[in-house]
């Protein structure tokens, strides 16, 4: 086997998480290949946060048009042109991919490996029908849309979280199944612009407290979007003129048919090492498909890392890049060796209203145990919130009670994302 194909290190996987990994190994001065099948930037810069900020911040300019005679400032004649908007988003996304990704791994003396990675056993990595050797691997393969087992689903269009970026025109209707983070950004996107929006869901936001998705049950029904909580999707099957039908199971039992122009299939996502055959490398996965790791990303194979959304833990692009960092330096033999603290991670939803939490939600709290006290104030009794014109929702702080020590806190309104961090 020739030296080219030869590495100290091989990160399978070219997203952000994968990046991380490779430049920070590469900096120990690890010879490092990056594997990629698809496209460099993974799921936040090409179907992820990078292209759903850049249309909500369109649906935010919207929103503030059409609220602008309340601050004394008369707009008329104004529109949406959703082509434009769209063209928009393929064209930042164009300006921050194109060759950057590719000259940033060159600079860094990081070798990009096109194709598809498959283990063949513990030390060799098989990409596309070349054999690959390194002394340490990282898998950073990230994660896909679950596709729910309902159904008739098999006979509808749907569309996941990628292929609603792709629309070329703005639908009248968009029936949503799920309310978890992806749901609600997407309806709050998608009503900003006219579509008349349906939430198929248990109840919103279902990993946060029940007053969180309680709160934008409530703001999403004044904006007009239907929520049917305690609700599921039990059936898909086509309408007319190219409509599709969802039958929706209530909590009290009673079946209704929903129709709707777009169904969004918005259930989670799942960790994504199809075809890796990662078993015959000896890492261990759970029954959910996430690889097994230790606070040191390490896999149970030791000569093998894991790091992002393919471990399930935390999957956002702050946290899962963070862990590939973690993964990169020790996989180059980084001293000391490092360990991921991930008991106080922002978790942010870009909808409208913005919610972000942290560390223990109450419910958490209390199953551990704790005696919590929770302090709350909503915007409306905020001075600079009443200037600004934005006084919906809240922000809470939970607390232990003995020490008064903060274990965790939740934000419904306004700058949500940026107060978290504060």
């Amino acid at each position: 086997m020739s030296d080219q194909k030869e590495f100290d290190l091989l990160v399978i996987g070219g997203g952000g998480t994968g990046y991380s990994a490779a430049s920070t190994a590469a900096k120990l001065g690890a010879r490092v290949g990056m594997v990629e099948r698809d496209k460099l930037g993974g799921t936040c810069l090409n179907v992820g946060c990078v292209p759903t900020k850049i249309i909500l911040r369109s649906a935010q300019v919207l929103e503030t048009v059409r609220r602008a005679g309340e601050f004394g400032i008369h707009v008329s004649d104004f529109r949406l042109d959703f082509a434009a908007v769209m063209g928009r988003k393929r064209a930042i996304i164009e300006c921050f991919s194109g060759d950057g990704p590719i000259e940033s791994l060159r600079r860094q003396g990081i070798e990009l490996l096109p194709g598809h990675a498959v283990f063949e056993d513990a030390a060799t990595l098989r990409i596309d029908d070349e054999p690959y050797r390194a002394g340490r691997y990282i898998v950073a393969t990230g994660s896909a849309s679950v596709i729910p087992n309902i159904p008739g689903l098999s006979e509808i269009e749907y569309v996941t979280s990628d292929g609603i970026l792709d629309l070329r025109t703005l639908p009248e209707s968009l029936l949503i199944v799920g309310g978890g983070i992806i749901g609600c950004e997407f309806a709050s996107m998608f009503n900003a612009f006219g579509t008349r929006v349906t939430i198929v869901s248990r109840r919103l936001l279902s990993n946060e407290d029940e007053d969180v998705g309680d709160e934008m049950a409530g703001s999403f029904a004044r904006r007009g979007i239907e929520v049917l909580g305690g609700s599921r999707a039990v059936g898909f099957r086509r309408g007319s003129h190219g409509r599709k039908v969802v039958s929706v199971r209530h909590a009290d039992g009673r079946i209704e048919d929903r129709e709707a122009d777009v169904v969004l299939l918005a259930v989670g996502r799942r960790p994504n090492q199809d075809g890796l055959n990662l078993k015959a490398a000896g890492v261990r996965s759970a029954p959910n498909g996430a690889v097994e790791v230790g606070p040191d990303m390490r896999t149970s194979a030791a000569h093998i890392w894991a790091a992002g959304d393919v471990t399930r833990m935390h999957m956002y692009t702050h946290s899962t890049e963070y862990m590939g960092e973690i993964a990169g330096w020790n996989a180059a033999g980084g001293t000391p060796a490092h360990q991921a603290d991930l008991t106080v991670v922002p978790r942010p939803v870009y909808s409208l209203p913005e919610v972000a939490a942290i560390g223990l939600t109450e419910r958490e709290a209390r199953r551990l145990g704790r005696e919590v006290e929770v302090a709350r104030v909503r915007f409306a009794d905020i001075s600079r919130a009443v200037m600004k014109g934005e006084t919906e929702g809240w922000c809470k702080i939970i607390a232990e009670q003995l020490t008064g020590r903060i274990l965790g806190a939740a934000i419904v309104g306004p700058e949500a994302n940026e107060l978290i961090g504060r």
